[in-house]
């Protein structure tokens, strides 16, 4: 560990295969820009071919050169780094800077036994993590995962030995003095494939295809495409709606298999200071998030979970690289709303989450109602002018969203109870926001001139890494809430 290293020669293919990631579009470019067919000139081929090659041929080479020239060690407290193609870069991270490491294995690290540590340090970025070991083996991750742990607990105690012995020392001790873990949550399979199949996935799957093709709307003939397809439409209406639907199907199973992939044999622990999220199947992702660094949790309810009464449950944590959306967890992707306050109580006491909320007042129901009808008036009455006769049927979404802003009037709500805040709002979803005096950043009212005309406001909690508001509140309610964050403890 304190001599310096290299990662395991698998990481030659990670770094080809990300290269390669990288390159994608501009090979895809060269191919579709070169000709085709007998009348191609050289120039069509060098750009079809030729380029290409050259790419995928530096890709590789670059990927070796980054191992060979990626090196690792610890030493005086540190993770020490040096890496880079043509300039030679140096990161050193001292330990007391490295707010957790993760762990995670890919498929490729699974099968030779290695694993990938990320490290994320204080003052990071959210979307960038500090350094990435992305395959050394799996028995080093922990033990280096480990000495670090251990010694930012000895930082503070004196001594005389040597560094290479405080190491040792610390990784000794660290085998022997393991925290207690307490599951308090693991996901059945039922769970996960339900899950999986209310994720709305299959969006995203048709969304990322549409975008990748949309890449190339000045080499792909659209037009042409759309005009033959306006006559496949035309000559076979019942053939088209029935391949419709079948790409819709894939595209949904595509989702569902991805979802269950990921989320396979997810399971929460608890330790003294930290909780330890695993999942995963291909690959296998290892989450610690100390108690510490947690600002504030959230329980999300998406409308289609909502019918069969389930929620999910999430932290929003003090940075982080290593999850979907930068600064937030997921706890339990799943679980039944009359179990998320056992759940809560068993990780974070602190926090109560059965609170009742106050409503919003009665002049603050029709804002709610007309907001999405603005939003959606003028598409409908375009499109039913466009599409007449027929086409003023969509008018009924007009009060259909009235009907919707409705429900989220009656959805969002407040509560402060002692130290901690609750704002919930819905729109789509319904968010519940839960977060202590001493973790807000900062609060806010504003109230533009519809709002004070009615003595209404809308509040703004900010904590690290996420937030939480709820408009239209009572004026004087917005007030007591803003008077509550500005109480100290003393006064």
């Amino acid at each position: 560990m304190f001599e310096k290293k290299r990662m395991h020669p698998i990481s030659v293919i990670l770094f080809i295969l990300k290269n390669i990631k990288d390159a994608v579009l501009p090979i895809i470019f060269m191919f579709i820009l070169g000709g085709s067919g007998e009348d191609a000139s050289t120039l069509d081929l060098l750009f079809r071919f030729g380029i290409p090659s050259v790419i995928i041929f530096f890709t590789i080479i670059s990927g070796i050169i980054n191992w060979f020239r990626f090196t690792y060690w610890i030493e005086d407290e540190e993770l020490r780094i040096e890496h880079g193609l043509f300039v030679r870069k140096k990161r050193y991270i001292p330990f007391e800077r490295i707010q957790s490491i993760s762990v995670t294995e890919g498929l490729l690290q699974q099968i030779f036994g290695l694993a990938k540590i990320t490290v994320e340090t204080a003052g990071g970025a959210l979307d960038e993590s500090e350094a990435q070991l992305i395959a050394i083996k799996k028995e080093e991750a922990e033990n280096i995962q480990s000495y670090i742990k251990k010694s930012k607990k000895k930082q503070s105690i004196p001594t005389e030995a040597s560094g290479e012995q405080m190491a040792t020392i610390a990784i000794d001790t660290s085998i022997s003095d393991e925290e207690p873990v307490d599951i308090i949550y693991q996901a059945s399979m039922k769970n996960i494939f339900l899950l999986a199949i209310t994720s709305g996935g299959a969006i995203g799957v048709i969304t990322a295809v549409i975008a990748f093709f949309s890449q190339f709307d000045e080499l792909i003939p659209y037009e042409k495409i759309y005009t033959e397809a306006q006559l496949f439409i035309a000559s076979s209406i019942s053939l088209f709606i029935i391949l419709s639907l079948f790409i819709i199907v894939f595209a949904y199973l595509i989702a569902i298999v991805q979802t269950m992939l990921k989320y396979y044999d997810y399971k929460v622990e608890k330790t003294e200071k930290n909780l330890i999220i695993s999942h995963g199947l291909l690959e296998k992702r290892k989450i610690t998030v100390p108690f510490h660094r947690i600002q504030g949790i959230e329980i999300i309810e998406n409308p289609l979970r909502r019918l069969f009464g389930y929620v999910t449950f999430q932290v929003i944590n003090e940075g982080g690289t290593d999850m979907e959306e930068p600064g937030k967890v997921i706890i339990c992707p799943l679980i039944k709303k009359q179990e998320i306050t056992a759940i809560v109580k068993s990780c974070l006491p602190d926090y109560q989450v059965d609170v009742e909320l106050g409503t919003l007042p009665d002049r603050a129901k029709i804002r709610y109602m007309l907001r999405p009808a603005y939003v959606i008036s003028i598409p409908v009455i375009i499109g039913g002018y466009f599409l007449r006769p027929f086409g003023w049927l969509l008018l009924v979404l007009i009060p259909l969203s009235m009907l919707f802003g409705y429900q989220s009037y009656r959805g969002a709500g407040w509560n402060m109870s002692g130290h901690q805040l609750t704002l919930r709002s819905r729109w789509i979803q319904t968010r519940t926001f839960y977060t202590f005096k001493n973790r807000i950043q900062s609060l806010e009212i504003s109230k533009n001139w519809f709002q004070r005309r009615k003595s209404l406001g809308t509040i703004y909690s900010h904590v690290m890494s996420g937030s939480g508001r709820v408009a239209d509140l009572d004026e004087s309610v917005a007030k007591a809430i803003y008077q509550w964050y500005s109480r100290t403890d003393a006064e």
